[in-house]
């Protein structure tokens, strides 16, 4: 009776260490299972002064509730890159697919495209640029390349131009311009927006664009074609383009 006992007793001190073994090791996965950073494009969607919503070019909707940006100092359709960590799915009933937690958010240069004259010819440049890719989505056209400049220069402008004369309604000639103001240096990563939609708004259906540019070893140009949205549609199929 005596070793049936002890034999119990040494079962139970094994069960014990087990589910001991079992609990550190879980807890440890647990504490070590990494964080998830996720770098998208997408655009301010304020819903009142202090809260607000990102539409990602990809088409999900976030819905920030860990934040580390107060929406007081965003503006409603402002363009941005962010970091964020997906915390949970939202419902389907949601008009959000995800609760997230912004890390980083950064706001994308955004102009207007302008038509050409030859009287804006010397403001707008010709200095070289390496297009690495084009993005349109949600009414915007973003385009990420590489320019020379020096550590310190804040002088380069960047325009989207459009040729009236060599545009017809379906059929849109654009060209990218890059003023250095004789600024020279290293390739530095540059990405900024341009309103496509606003430029577009007369045109209906499928548009075809040719983006001229002039790149380091010369003159290239692409092409994109963008479905122009119905009155009233906020949906949008992203397209790229990318280069190397």
């Amino acid at each position: 009776m005596k070793k049936n006992n002890t034999y119990r007793q040494i079962a139970q001190h094994m069960i014990a260490l087990v589910a001991v073994m079992c609990f550190i090791a879980c807890n440890k996965d647990t504490e070590e299972e990494p964080q998830k950073f996720l770098i998208e494009y997408g655009t301010i969607e304020k819903t009142d002064e202090e809260n607000y919503t990102i539409l990602l070019d990809k088409g999900d909707i976030l819905l920030p509730t860990e934040n580390i940006v107060p929406g007081r100092t965003l503006k409603n359709n402002m363009r941005v890159d962010i970091d964020y960590t997906i915390l949970e799915e939202a419902a389907d009933s949601c008009k959000e697919d995800y609760y997230v937690r912004i890390n980083y958010l950064n706001e994308i240069p955004t102009w207007s495209i302008i038509p050409y004259t030859s009287s804006i010819e010397d403001s707008i440049g010709n200095d070289p640029v390496q297009i690495i890719n084009t993005q349109i989505a949600n009414g915007f056209i973003t385009i990420e390349f590489y320019y020379e400049t020096s550590a310190l220069s804040d002088t380069h402008n960047f325009s989207l131009v459009m040729h009236p004369a060599t545009s017809s309604s379906n059929n849109i000639q654009l060209e990218f311009r890059h003023n250095a103001h004789g600024d020279k240096g290293t390739n530095k990563f540059g990405h900024v927006c341009f309103r496509l939609q606003e430029a577009l708004l007369d045109k209906q259906g499928l548009i075809k664009l040719r983006i001229n540019y002039n790149d380091f070893n010369g003159p290239k140009d692409i092409d994109l074609t963008y479905n122009s949205p119905q009155m009233g549609d906020t949906n949008f199929t992203p397209q790229s383009h990318f280069s190397r």
